[in-house]
């Protein structure tokens, strides 16, 4: 699947998901992307869009990464709901030929 087989919002949360990523690389934003994030950018629920990143990770655009936490019990790995996204650079070069880019 290539990024223009991708529907509106798998589109928005791909981009956002970059763009943000390069701004926290670049020093302009204190920590990485979040799913929740995403939830947030696109104004739906969290299982909503983890559907949508489930579909990014199915086909290679993202990953997601579970993080360390104090949490309930002790320290542990928090769920999906603040997992860490990364891009792949398929992606970053896909959104940025989008948006117009080099």
């Amino acid at each position: 699947m290539n990024f223009h087989q991708l529907n509106l919002n798998e589109k928005k949360a791909l981009t956002f998901i970059i763009l943000e990523c390069q701004a926290f690389k670049h020093g302009n934003r204190q920590r990485p992307v979040e799913t929740i994030e995403v939830s947030n950018h696109l104004k739906i629920p969290h299982k909503n869009s983890m559907k949508i990143i489930n579909k990014l990770r199915k086909y290679n655009f993202v990953t997601l990464r579970s993080r360390m936490s104090a949490g309930l019990n002790g320290n542990g790995y928090d769920g999906s709901l603040y997992g860490v996204l990364v891009p792949s650079q398929n992606a970053v070069d896909s959104v940025n030929k989008y948006l117009g880019g080099k």
